[in-house]
């Protein structure tokens, strides 16, 4: 199993990069984004994800092994492969992530071929498997002991969820119960 490479990129696709790494070229599927930020005769390294059917072994490369973690999410969704998951991570892993723990359906809908019942998988599969990071690195998430009924009753109240999920991140420890909750909600907002 290959799980990292370091070499030189000596040939580039529409969708892979070819690594030349000790006289070994290397075909490696990369996202559109990083492929555009690749140069031809420089030095790369990548976090391999190896993916081996019957007939055929493929290589997906990442720069951070934090990608590379979120991209095996993504295929363990049922009906993702591979180059799905790849397709998908064009909109940027933070951006997907955010989406996810916000349960932002039309904006995972709206990624060219994942349709809105894709989205409501990907969300159902790995809103309780995704953490967001906040600027300095800190992971941030809402507290488990916050259910999605608590939510969607403050989104009645005509609050947005990405507004009631950002603020119930802010949420300290030693506040537990729903109407607490729901007081702090509202004095935050």
């Amino acid at each position: 199993m290959i799980s990292h490479l370091t070499g030189t990129v000596i040939a580039k696709n529409d969708r892979s990069v070819t690594v030349d790494v000790g006289g070994v070229g290397y075909e490696v599927y990369v996202t559109a984004p990083l492929l555009e930020n690749i140069t031809l005769n420089g030095e790369r390294s990548f976090f391999i994800y190896t993916a081996v059917r019957e007939d055929d072994l493929s290589l997906y490369g990442f720069v951070t092994a934090e990608d590379l973690k979120f991209f095996k999410l993504l295929i363990g969704v049922s009906r993702i492969g591979p180059k799905s998951a790849l397709e998908i991570l064009k909109a940027g892993s933070q951006r997907l992530q955010k989406a996810i723990v916000e349960a932002n359906v039309d904006f995972l809908g709206a990624i060219p071929g994942v349709g809105k019942k894709t989205a409501e998988r990907i969300v159902l599969e790995l809103k309780n498997k995704v953490q967001l990071s906040d600027q300095n690195g800190a992971l941030v998430s809402i507290p488990p002991e916050i259910n999605n009924d608590l939510i969607d009753a403050l989104m009645r109240l005509g609050y947005q969820r990405h507004h009631v999920t950002r603020v119930l991140r802010t949420l300290p420890a030693h506040i537990t119960q729903e109407k607490e909750i729901i007081t702090f909600f509202l004095k935050a907002v």
